[in-house]
């Protein structure tokens, strides 16, 4: 009995680890220019199988909504204010857990022309966009019979053995927003987390 026990408390954990799931993002903070001035709010929803997490960030400028992760970060951003407020996408960028930076490219981009320059989106007072950030570094070009333009996620699959590697390591997005004639460097700073399969 006593090594029935020993037993079994020694593949306990084994069955821990090999626990499903799926890294996700949630945004822990905001800067601008070195600052944190407004508030977060986040929700989790539940989509599929998977624990998402919808984070909501708002200040006196704009209100943004990022969603669910994949292949891109999605986002939804009003303009709180009663001028037109422009993202300037050519000094936007995203910067992976390992820290490397990268430039983004968005909705409208040919994934050709990813690597070029793009014109700001301009935002009219009190309206809003839905956007998807894009590392370009992320997009390639796959040859073969099936080949065509292919987009790796921005996070890997949890490892076979479970291991959860990346929690803890965070992912970070730059929108530079043009608000009457100055240019805020918005930083989103997002944690991965591991969610596990919910039945």
């Amino acid at each position: 009995m006593k090594t029935y026990i020993l037993t079994l408390l020694s593949v306990l954990p084994l069955f821990a680890l090999a626990q499903r799931g799926s890294y996700v993002l949630k945004l822990s903070s905001v800067d601008i220019e070195g600052e944190s001035k407004g508030t977060i709010k986040i929700d989790s929803v539940k989509p599929s199988k998977i624990v998402f997490y919808k984070s909501n960030y708002t200040d006196s400028l704009i209100d943004i909504v990022f969603t669910d992760n994949g292949q891109s970060i999605p986002f939804e951003l009003t303009n709180k204010a009663e001028k037109n407020i422009k993202v300037n996408w050519n000094e936007a960028c995203y910067i992976d857990f390992s820290n490397t930076k990268g430039k983004i490219m968005h909705v409208g981009v040919e994934y050709i022309i990813r690597s070029g320059d793009y014109p700001p989106t301009s935002i009219a007072g009190g309206s809003k966009i839905s956007d998807f950030a894009t590392p370009t570094d992320n997009v390639f070009y796959s040859l073969g019979y099936y080949g065509g333009w292919r987009t790796k996620h921005l996070l890997p699959y949890s490892n076979p053995n479970g291991a959860k590697t990346l929690v803890g390591k965070r992912v970070k997005l730059l929108l530079p927003i043009q608000n009457d004639g100055k240019q805020l460097d918005y930083v989103f700073t997002f944690d991965i987390v591991f969610s596990p399969v919910v039945n």
